[in-house]
């Protein structure tokens, strides 16, 4: 059952990938036609992390140029992107759309828009991979796109609310672990997780999946669900002695806030170049713990349970 998923998950995507190639001249064609004439556009891929980067570089475009910014971003994100002030205007895609796969996956709108940094009026937020060179993706967008300097004020941090997904959590935050094992961007392994949880929970702690329902995402195995907005998840974070995720771009929306963070490359070892954590953490106003490790296949695993445990002994010493 599971090979015939994984299959019908491969031909879905086949074909919306079909379609953003057919469609690539059209949606460029309606893209410009929203576009006003005292405006850019700027496109943001449907991830959290490319969200928060591009937008910080709609600021510093906006303060460089004075230039009316219109932003066009998956539905889903539209509440951060209002909360940055130099965006007059939000057009949006639907998560999972044709649109969506045109402005993420097709090569000849990556490659057309890296080369360029205003592609009439409308400008992209990431270059394809081997525009990497051997730089990090910080040095790629400070460097490579928008050729400005970033300012680390400029990055995303969340508003505080009041936590309400965890029941009572301000007795019982000391010993609350909240995972995050999905990304759209990053591998998975069920038993790797299963383990860690297994481990926590022996040594005490209330352990916390971040998921989402309505993305097929459920808690792992021993654990409770974490169901919570972006805003609450920050708030959530700041406060216990473990936030474990896959390296994903919730790692940088935690970037601007004290928290411990423990990221994990599952399966993805070339990431740690690009995206280190420790980069990352040094870069911004970051004043938690930090903690990475590489995850291969099963050997690793209890190699990666003793470099959490250690983890959590440095933060509760």
């Amino acid at each position: 059952m599971r090979f015939f998923r994984t299959i019908g998950k491969g031909i879905v995507i086949g074909c919306k990938f079909a379609a953003a190639a057919i469609t690539y001249p059209m949606f460029l064609r309606r893209l410009r036609k929203q576009k006003r004439d005292d405006e850019i556009i700027i496109t943001l891929f449907a991830h959290i992390g490319d969200v928060i980067y591009g937008m910080s570089y709609a600021e510093q475009f906006k303060r460089e140029t004075g230039t009316k910014i219109c932003v066009y971003c998956c539905e889903t994100f539209v509440n951060m992107v209002k909360s940055y002030s130099c965006v007059d205007r939000i057009i949006t895609y639907r998560k999972g759309s044709v649109a969506e796969y045109t402005v993420t996956y097709f090569p000849d709108m990556r490659y057309a828009w890296a080369r360029k940094e205003n592609y009439d009026g409308i400008i992209a937020t990431i270059t394809p991979k081997n525009y990497f060179k051997g730089r990090t993706a910080l040095e790629v967008y400070r460097d490579h796109i928008y050729k400005v300097k970033s300012d680390k004020k400029s990055l995303y941090t969340p508003q505080t609310v009041e936590v309400k997904s965890i029941p009572d959590f301000e007795a019982n935050k000391d010993k609350i672990v909240v995972l995050n094992p999905y990304s759209f961007s990053h591998g998975y392994n069920r038993k790797l997780f299963e383990a860690i949880v297994s481990e926590l929970k022996s040594m005490g702690y209330i352990v916390y999946t971040n998921a989402v329902p309505k993305f097929g995402q459920k808690a792992i195995k021993g654990s409770l669900t974490l169901d919570s907005s972006v805003e609450e998840l920050h708030s959530i974070v700041q406060q216990i002695p473990l936030f474990l995720s896959v390296r994903s771009g919730i790692i940088d929306l935690m970037c601007n806030s004290k928290c411990n963070l423990f990221a994990l490359y599952v399966r993805q070892a070339w990431m740690r170049n690009y995206f280190s954590i420790r980069e990352l953490t040094s870069y911004s106003e970051y004043e938690g713990n930090t903690e990475e490790a590489v995850w291969l296949n099963k050997k690793d695993t209890p190699r990666v349970i003793n470099r959490i445990k250690d983890f959590l002994n440095k933060v509760n010493a």
